[in-house]
């Protein structure tokens, strides 16, 4: 299965770390299929630690399919 999964970081009810940290402890091999797009440079340290693809905001179009065709070609 080919998937990608784009999140922001900033999200009510449930931030995209938050999300991120779900996810992968219910499938740890989910955290490779997520691309964050966001605003905030706040979480680059958490990017990295965790090898997490992200793209900050604002960003041309091709850019962003070019990170989810890695994503979903991997």
């Amino acid at each position: 299965m080919q998937y990608a999964i784009i999140s922001d970081v900033d999200m009510p009810m449930m931030n995209g770390i938050e999300f991120y940290t779900h996810a992968t402890t219910m499938d740890p091999t989910v955290g490779a299929r997520f691309l964050f797009y966001t605003g905030s440079t706040d979480h680059i340290d958490f990017f990295k630690e965790y090898n997490v693809r992200y793209l900050t905001k604002p960003i041309p179009i091709n850019q962003i399919t070019k990170a989810l065709s890695t994503i979903i070609n991997r």
